[in-house]
């Protein structure tokens, strides 16, 4: 149908990633013209084979750092932020330890 969001490959090649990286489970979320698209596929673990679901929490790690990145620079090209601006100055309740004064030349690139 045009217009709509053809999800069929797509969720096919969702699957054969799945595969490929042998995960037991993969949680996706995808924004295309305004058409929300999210699934959970496969189980917790191999050995429960217990389903995942829209409340499966994951560990994302160091992953997160990557998409904060991200729209950080996404807000800079929109210039909602600098990259040599204190993030103090944006959020006057952030507090990190160490550096009060860090921004991306602490260590972000």
């Amino acid at each position: 149908m045009p217009g709509s969001v053809q999800t069929g490959n797509f969720c096919d090649s969702i699957k054969e990633i799945q595969k490929m990286v042998q995960m037991p489970s993969i949680t996706y979320g995808v924004i295309h013209e305004g058409e929300v698209i999210c699934d959970s596929i496969g189980s917790i673990d191999r050995t429960t084979g217990i389903p995942v679901d829209s409340n499966t929490l994951y560990s994302l790690v160091s992953v997160s750092k990557g998409f904060l990145s991200a729209l950080a620079g996404i807000s800079v090209s929109e210039r909602k932020l600098s990259w040599t601006v204190p993030i103090s100055t944006y959020l006057p309740d952030f507090n990190p330890f160490g550096d009060l004064e860090i921004c991306k030349d602490s260590g972000l690139s």
